[in-house]
């Protein structure tokens, strides 16, 4: 872009002139008039020919903004004259609503969801820091010397580590126990009842088993 061209003409006319000008310069009276005109009309020339050509939008520096990054005035005003008919048409330039520009509705849509968020966020950390252990297997052999009890229920209290007083209990007869166990185990109403630290106490509530 080019800049405006500068007035270098001296118009400095009527003070060059000799005193006397038509004596000593020579001047006819046409020409002295003339001296008084010549500055004007050099000036005529230059806005008429010179400066207002030059001022042409696209002549004019614009120094870039973060929403229009242009260098002359004419294309400062096509952007933003884009930048409009996008915004009429729905198609909103990226980064040009901030926060402050929303409604006061979608801020407080948006703050309730940054907090359901946050909530789910606590949640799902909190059941992955007190999800339950890998469940844990172990064999119990109900020899009849344990059982005590002069009458049903008859209980039967066994060793098992690991087992808390808050532990999920799912007990059951083995596959390798013999078929006069499994019946009793049925028929003598053998169930786990209750549990503590590294116990869990199983009764017969209907007969004392006479089986392992």
């Amino acid at each position: 872009m080019a800049e405006i061209e500068k007035i270098t003409q001296d118009l400095a006319v009527i003070q060059k002139l000799d005193d006397y000008p038509n004596d000593v310069g020579g001047l006819t009276a046409a020409q002295f008039k003339a001296k008084f005109d010549e500055a004007g009309l050099s000036l005529q020339t230059y806005i008429n020919d010179v400066l207002i050509p030059a001022l042409i939008a696209a002549n004019i520096p614009f120094t870039p903004t973060a929403g229009v990054n242009e260098t002359n005035v004419q294309a400062a005003i096509a952007n933003v004259q884009a930048q409009i008919v996008a915004a009429v048409a729905g198609t909103i330039p990226d980064g040009s609503v901030t926060l402050a520009k929303l409604a006061q509705e979608v801020k407080d849509a948006l703050s309730a969801l940054q907090t359901s968020d946050t909530t789910l966020g606590n949640a799902v950390t909190a059941l992955n820091t007190n999800k339950a252990d890998k469940a844990q297997t172990a064999d119990v052999t109900l020899t009849v010397a344990g059982w005590t009890g002069t009458a049903a229920p008859y209980s039967w209290v066994a060793t098992v580590a690991g087992v808390t007083a808050d532990s999920i209990l799912l007990t059951g007869l083995a596959t390798s126990a013999s078929t006069d166990a499994e019946k009793q185990y049925s028929s003598c109403g053998v169930k786990a009842t209750s549990q503590g630290s590294g116990t869990v106490t199983f009764t017969a509530g209907k007969a004392k088993p006479t089986a392992n």
